[in-house]
């Protein structure tokens, strides 16, 4: 239980650290983020609640990001497997120095149902976490897809140099490149050449 309340603690400190929306969101449902929060220590999975949307409600729309969204099966595994495996042995050491009869059918039930508990929150926590990931890899696919490229400016080139007349003058000039369009550096002025033949 305490590693759960330092893991849940962590875990939102570092949220609103580098999540704005999330922060904002938090400090308008403190109370509902105090009770989740609250029943989470036993089991990390609670959290999912806040980001449930459930009845259409911003109370249960909490904007959590991907890293939260990923983090929070993983965290409730490790708390899961740090809280359930000390009485799993404890289980062991007890059928090993206990005589057979009912209390040693009873202990051995208790220990398979606490393995079996274990593996299927694991693969279940698990399988949420990669299919959070795939569902993020997806998303940003689709918005690369969705997105118009957008074309460039035209590329334009600076000339600079004295304008015939006014030798004192030095003046930029931005020209359009164009197929069409040629500078001529021993004069330092363009001459344009025309697409089309003279009629």
């Amino acid at each position: 239980m305490s590693l759960s309340l330092v893991i849940l603690v962590s875990l939102l400190h570092q949220e609103v650290k580098i999540n704005e929306k999330f922060g904002k969101w938090m400090r308008q449902h403190l109370t509902v983020v105090y009770i989740v929060t609250f029943f989470s220590i036993t089991n990390l999975d609670v959290l999912n609640i806040l980001g449930s949307h459930i009845f259409n409600k911003r109370v249960f729309d909490a904007p959590w990001s991907f890293q939260a969204r990923t983090r929070i099966p993983l965290y409730g595994l490790v708390s899961n497997i740090f809280e359930d495996f000390p009485q799993i042995v404890i289980q062991i050491a007890f059928l090993v120095q206990a005589e057979s009869g009912e209390t040693t059918f009873f202990a051995l039930a208790a220990l398979v149902s606490s393995v079996l508990s274990l593996m299927f929150g694991a693969g279940r926590k698990l399988l949420v976490h990669f299919l959070e990931k795939f569902a993020a890899v997806e998303d940003g696919a689709q918005e690369a897809s969705t997105k118009t490229p957008v074309s460039p400016p035209p590329a334009t080139s600076a000339v600079s140099g004295s304008l015939k007349g006014s030798p004192a003058t030095t003046t930029e000039v931005n020209v359009e490149m164009h197929p069409a369009a040629t500078v001529v550096g021993d004069e330092e002025q363009i001459e344009m050449i025309d697409d089309q033949p003279d009629e």
